[in-house]
């Protein structure tokens, strides 16, 4: 699990006489991650020769409420709010999240699967968006809404919470402003998925998206040309409808949870310490959808989930 540029740059360094240290987080400082985001705990993963680690990861797991700046400080959590996991007694909300990840690249590689299930998210958010948009006809203030209900239950994340606000927020005319913002998006580095033989169908799925996203030009020529089914709406219960898609979201989210901690991955999200509790009752889980809680879920989810493709695919919407 070691990127080649990242090992080739270390051993450059290594001829020269100097450790080579890397560190993937999640934004261009820690202190911004912390602040911005209300982490208390830091996903830091620093990869270096393991003679050398252990200093750089003690220096690092110092960072935490108590190392702020002067005059900086947090919003304190009731007690009940900060939840616990039994390994090891660690405090998932503020015991650093940082420990030695491996030589080379690896901790890069970490950082790459981390986004890689963020885009997984990412698309199926835009898949919801679609079926909102193109099917039940819905204002983007009533979309923003209906994220913001789902994000005070199971579906409780960073990217929920940000898309509410982003579909209400409006440009400077007062208008909407989802509807401008150029479609079109790249990607990087998923290969590696392939490479190591590991169905991240999911993840890949939301790759190819971006991929086609990028082909902008020939999306426009071919939906001239191309056209979906004519002549078919929408008759169901629209409420039920949402409630379809909103399991659909989570079923997928699952799915791409999965998929990515197939080689050990987080991102922020409320279900994150039923994934803790999955592997400590279970330290030899081959696959988190085999876990009692998220078996359970995918159960519950599925006809959901079947009822909202075959209504996409119905009605054309991809």
């Amino acid at each position: 699990m070691q990127l080649p540029l990242h090992n080739r740059n270390q051993r450059w360094f290594k001829v020269l006489g100097f450790q080579l240290f890397h560190s993937s987080h999640d934004t261009q400082t820690l202190y911004a991650y912390i602040l911005d985001f209300l982490e208390i705990a830091p996903q830091i993963f620093p990869t270096v020769h393991f003679d050398f680690s252990e200093h750089l990861v003690v220096l690092y797991k110092g960072f935490n409420r108590e190392t702020l700046p002067e005059g900086v400080s947090l919003p304190s959590r009731a007690a009940d709010e900060t939840p616990t996991s039994d390994i090891d007694d660690i405090d998932v909300l503020n015991d650093p999240c940082c420990d030695w990840i491996g030589e080379g690249g690896s901790g890069h590689f970490i950082k790459m699967v981390h986004k890689g299930i963020e885009s997984g998210d990412m698309q199926v958010l835009a898949e919801a968006y679609a079926l909102f948009k193109d099917i039940l006809k819905l204002p983007h203030d009533e979309m923003g809404q209906i994220f913001e209900e789902w994000n005070n239950d199971v579906l409780d994340s960073f990217l929920i919470e940000i898309s509410g606000d982003i579909l209400k927020f409006k440009d400077t005319d007062g208008d909407v402003l989802v509807p401008k913002i150029h479609n079109a998006a790249r990607q990087k580095s998923t290969q590696f998925a392939l490479e190591l033989g590991i169905p991240a169908t999911l993840i890949g799925e939301a790759v190819f998206a971006r991929c086609l996203s990028a082909l902008k030009d020939e999306r426009v020529a071919a939906s001239k040309i191309l056209k979906g089914p004519e002549g078919v709406t929408f008759s169901g219960d629209r409420k039920t409808f949402i409630d379809n898609i909103k399991q659909a979201v989570y079923a997928s989210k699952i799915i791409s949870y999965a998929q990515g901690f197939i080689k050990c991955c987080v991102i922020g999200s409320a279900f994150l310490g039923d994934i803790t509790n999955a592997f400590c009752k279970n330290k030899d889980l081959q696959n988190l959808l085999l876990g009692e809680f998220f078996t359970k879920a995918i159960h519950k989810a599925m006809s959901s989930y079947r009822r909202v493709v075959s209504q996409a695919s119905l009605l054309g919407v991809p």
